[in-house]
């Protein structure tokens, strides 16, 4: 709502107070546009007015002649909100604005999946999807390269390609690791070095891991170590797999198997189960 108030209205109808005719459930806070000297407008939303705000905002949205792109962020956390039916009202209003176009996009995949390919929920085939591949190494060495240049930092392309295969090429875990030379100015950059500050970025995430796996049964932290030290397992209930790691039967594995995918311990990727947290991967397999 606040992103798109005000935007859609010409001079004339902002001086007009134009805005005041759709808003009545939240409390309207008026004041000048130091720039232009023009009435500017922003809104405080009220928690328990949600569904007559949101009617409010796609109401006012509709009534432009603009046409209009908004883009939501991690919106598979509409899932956690503890209102009820919130995808419904989403929904309901999405179909009615016939001059927006969304973009929804989220980083746990298997949520968003379900809330745009699973029959019980409101956006079922709503959209067109587009899966986000990791960045192609080439071309995330290039953006590198360029950006530790201006601190003075070389890195080789085969340094990069070490970060870039320890972290499945995935950009926070990339991102993470670079900004650690930024911040730091090394000048003499080798894979060893990397390691290092690998190690440190771990050991400063060791207490949030150690709060996570304390909400794991014993079978289900034996199979997420063992996942780990393989990095992926593709027959996580194979009888070579049991023996190696001494777990415990196949239907007990499954279930524990069900838990961490649920709950983002694990992923599953083309080409077999994989932990979910690169660092926290890196740190099971040390433990």
């Amino acid at each position: 709502g606040r992103t798109v108030i005000g935007r859609l209205d010409t001079p004339l109808q902002k001086a007009e107070g134009f805005i005041q005719r759709f808003f009545h459930s939240a409390q309207l806070i008026l004041g000048i546009d130091p720039l232009t000297n023009l009435p500017q407008i922003s809104l405080n939303f009220q928690p328990q007015q949600t569904e007559s705000t949101l009617d409010e905002i796609f109401a006012y949205i509709a009534q432009s002649d603009r046409k209009c792109y908004i883009a939501i962020d991690e919106f598979q956390q509409v899932a956690d909100y503890p209102e009820k039916n919130v995808e419904e009202l989403l929904r309901t209003f999405v179909q009615r604005t016939h001059n927006v176009h969304f973009v929804f996009s989220g980083s746990r995949l298997h949520v968003m999946s379900a809330m745009f390919s699973s029959p019980r929920h409101p956006f079922y085939r709503s959209t067109e999807r587009l899966h986000l591949d990791i960045l192609p190494e080439n071309s995330y060495y290039e953006f590198a390269i360029g950006k530790l240049k201006d601190k003075g930092i070389s890195i080789s392309e085969e340094v990069f390609h070490h970060i870039y295969e320890i972290t499945d090429g995935v950009t926070w875990y990339v991102q993470r690791i670079l900004n650690s030379l930024y911040r730091r100015k090394y000048v003499n950059v080798d894979n060893s070095l990397i390691d290092n500050l690998t190690r440190s970025i771990v050991l400063g995430e060791e207490e949030d891991y150690k709060q996570m796996v304390r909400l794991l049964t014993s079978g289900q932290m034996q199979l997420l170590e063992a996942i780990a030290k393989e990095v992926v397992v593709k027959e996580p209930t194979s009888n070579f797999f049991l023996r190696k790691y001494n777990l415990k039967a196949p239907s007990s594995v499954q279930r524990s198997l069900k838990f961490l995918l649920e709950h983002e311990y694990v992923y599953q990727q083309d080409d077999g189960y994989i932990v979910y947290d690169r660092f926290m991967a890196m740190w099971l397999k040390n433990k």
